[in-house]
């Protein structure tokens, strides 16, 4: 589900286009903006008064139950085969095609789970500017990464959990219309019980099969989002575990400081950003690597040579 710039959905569309993407389907939390790449393989749907006019429910508050509903009439309605679960900030980056990936599933299989890593910027990036992170960050096991953390960030370690600001908890293929087949966020459930392998555990040779999560576009684009947050139902949900408690409250006094922005780019660095200091350390654990997404920053037509 989709609420963002235009130039942020194109970037969206023609990479998805570029790693060959037969069908893109995207739901708008509202009307559908002008501006945007339409044409053949893609689906603009707007969840306006109309859309909810023909829910079994109205319009949730809650953005994570609109977006359940995407998903599942998505899934239901599309006339592909399969379908990637994934929000507009995150890019599959693959050194073979999707349809090779999916082509060694049997016809029994109907999810495949995929790790996502972190888009970061390092030595040599211009930190904060849009897209042009050319460093992944993966997230690790609790205990050991904390304390690196903590090594590396002080106090601003604890904000980092298993080495990410965003979710570690990967995405997700499903097989479009598949029977008792309950599709969530980070993956799908049947019985109760979570559908779908690890892709990096079921083929070993396809460990660089990753999503890339921008969970920070740029500065200008976090600091919007995170003053968009303020008193909706997400900040309500998050707020109940402790260390998205202690993100959030470290977050909005840095965006609310009265010094220019000073103490927002200095978190927005430390969340984000990556030192020769700190990469030496975290690739010396296997922590970062070095990847480029995009061939072009500004269109978003995927780089070939990772």
């Amino acid at each position: 589900m989709v609420l963002e710039r235009p130039d942020i959905i194109n970037r969206f569309i023609h990479y998805y286009q570029g790693i060959g993407a037969s069908h893109l389907a995207l739901y708008h939390d509202g009307p559908v903006p002008d501006g945007l790449t339409t044409g053949d393989g893609i689906t603009h749907t707007a969840m306006d008064a109309a859309f909810w006019a023909n829910q079994e429910s109205a319009r949730p508050a809650d953005h994570i139950l609109r977006q359940l509903i995407a998903y599942e009439e998505s899934v239901r309605t599309d006339a592909s085969e399969w379908s990637l679960i994934v929000d507009i900030d995150e890019f599959l980056t693959s050194p073979i095609p999707i349809s090779q990936i999916l082509q060694r599933l049997g016809p029994d299989e109907d999810a495949l789970r995929i790790r996502n890593v972190e888009a970061v910027w390092g030595p040599g990036d211009a930190l904060g500017t849009t897209f042009t992170c050319s460093y992944m960050r993966t997230a690790g096991p609790p205990g050991r990464t904390r304390r690196l953390m903590r090594f590396l960030h002080g106090q601003h370690g604890a904000l980092l959990r298993k080495g990410v600001t965003g979710h570690s908890l990967g995405k997700h293929f499903v097989r479009n219309g598949a029977p008792e087949l309950a599709v969530e966020i980070h993956h799908s459930e049947r019985d109760g019980k979570i559908a779908g392998q690890w892709l990096h555990e079921a083929f070993p040779d396809l460990q660089d099969v990753l999503i890339a999560h921008f969970d920070a576009i740029d500065i200008d684009h976090w600091t919007e989002k995170w003053s968009r947050r303020r008193g909706t139902p997400w900040e309500e949900r998050n707020l109940e575990g402790a260390r998205h408690s202690v993100l959030a409250a470290a977050i909005r006094e840095a965006i609310s400081a009265d010094d220019n922005g000073q103490a927002a780019r200095s978190l927005f660095a430390t969340l984000y950003g990556a030192t020769r200091w700190q990469a030496l350390w975290l690739r010396l654990f296997g922590r970062l690597k070095r990847a480029r997404i995009f061939a072009d920053p500004e269109t978003g037509a995927p780089y070939r040579g990772n």
